[in-house]
């Protein structure tokens, strides 16, 4: 599913929390992922990620933030950059790959650390005094399924997702419709060639855009989509060599110009990964069908998404 969206549910204060020694870090289990986060004095969020031991960094704030091609986290010993990612209303940034395990280790140490963009201060956070490094370490072991204070890890709390519905084919024959395992949203799948697939992701009415390959793709910061008459950036998040995903949702100047391609161009910092025409593919109403599903609402694809 797309990063982005995970990411902006993740804005969301725990309901289920549970509440280090010092009582600032909460830990909650939130699908398939667990969650540490800490409310700051002008109620803000800053929030760590973590899943299979891996760990993500993100901050929602009250107002919008600056927003950057490139960001940075700095702590009183280390400093790292990083991809961002921002929410949309631009008021949440996280960090779009998982943080190395130096960085991490960097951050367990750390008293204090400022977020920037483009090298505007985002945030400054104290860390000292509220249980961070204990946060964290409990992030990382609920993550691998271990169980401690924060009570039962990620793997005996969260059930196994319901196995998808097979993907039903569009009335064209090109494009394959059905709701993503986990129910977290509806995937259209086209095959551009016997090796490379295209794929429209969507959750609750947003759509984007991901490509998986059997062979390495092109690795790279900026990715863009050219129609011929309309072109557009995004940022790709890698799952591995072979596939990537747009890390934010399209916009509606994007999405609308998407209904009415003939055909697309994707390509990874001016590398080609895919061409395609689809003209006659039925597209536009393709689109359709792939948001309704996200919305939940049945149709010739069967069932939609489930709704929280």
């Amino acid at each position: 599913m797309l990063t982005a969206l995970v990411a902006m549910s993740a804005a969301a204060a725990p309901k289920d929390a549970v509440f280090n020694k010092a009582g600032v870090w909460g830990i909650d289990v939130d699908h398939g992922s667990c969650a540490a986060s800490m409310t700051l004095k002008d109620g803000a969020t800053f929030l760590l990620r973590g899943t299979a031991g891996q760990v993500d960094l993100a901050y929602f704030a009250r107002h919008k933030l600056p927003v950057g091609k490139t960001a940075r986290i700095e702590t009183e010993a280390h400093g790292f950059d990083f991809a961002p990612g921002y929410t949309d209303g631009d008021d949440g940034i996280y960090t779009a790959d998982h943080l190395s395990a130096r960085d991490v280790a960097a951050l367990r140490l750390a008293g204090r650390l400022r977020v920037l963009a483009d090298d505007k201060l985002v945030v400054a956070i104290t860390l000292d005094g509220t249980g961070f490094e204990e946060a964290l370490d409990g992030l990382i072991d609920c993550s691998n399924g271990r169980a401690g204070w924060w009570g039962k890890g990620v793997q005996v709390a969260e059930a196994e997702p319901a196995p998808a519905p097979e993907p039903v084919l569009n009335k064209e024959g090109l494009w394959s419709l059905s709701v993503l395992d986990g129910g977290t949203g509806c995937g259209a799948v086209a095959n551009i060639d016997e090796h490379t697939r295209l794929m429209l992701l969507a959750a609750a009415g947003r759509v984007g855009l991901a490509v998986q390959s059997d062979a390495p793709l092109p690795q790279g910061k900026k990715g863009r989509v050219e129609t011929g008459a309309y072109k557009f950036d995004f940022v790709p998040g890698y799952g591995g060599s072979r596939y990537f995903a747009s890390e934010q949702p399209f916009d509606s100047q994007a999405l609308f110009a998407l209904r009415r391609a003939d055909g697309v161009r994707v390509s990874v910092d001016g590398k080609l990964v895919l061409e395609a025409s689809f003209e006659g593919s039925g597209l536009p109403e393709l689109i359709t069908s792939l948001i309704d599903c996200s919305k939940g609402e049945k149709g010739w694809w069967g069932a939609g998404a489930p709704q929280s």
